[in-house]
């Protein structure tokens, strides 16, 4: 989930929302909006996501969405309609 909020930050948010980096109070607003409640804190949730591989660190709190969780977002996850 956490990669799809920086994919949509990243590439598909109206342009005065873009930002190639998020942090804890884009988890705690994006999964909010979405109705997705997450089991841990928005910090580990970004800890979490990189340890998988899917961030890079971008510095004190930040991260950026590597090339493995951009393939995810945009190759890996199940669309809607498919098998």
């Amino acid at each position: 989930m956490a990669a799809i909020v920086a994919h949509y930050l990243a590439d598909l948010a109206p342009a005065g929302e873009r930002r190639d980096t998020i942090g804890t109070a884009e988890i705690t607003r994006y999964f909010g909006q979405a109705g997705y409640r997450s089991q841990s804190d928005p910090r580990f949730v970004l800890s979490n996501a990189k340890a998988a591989g899917y961030f890079d660190s971008a510095g004190r709190g930040a991260y950026k969405l590597n090339p493995v969780g951009y393939n995810l977002v945009t190759a890996g996850l199940p669309r809607r309609g498919s098998d």
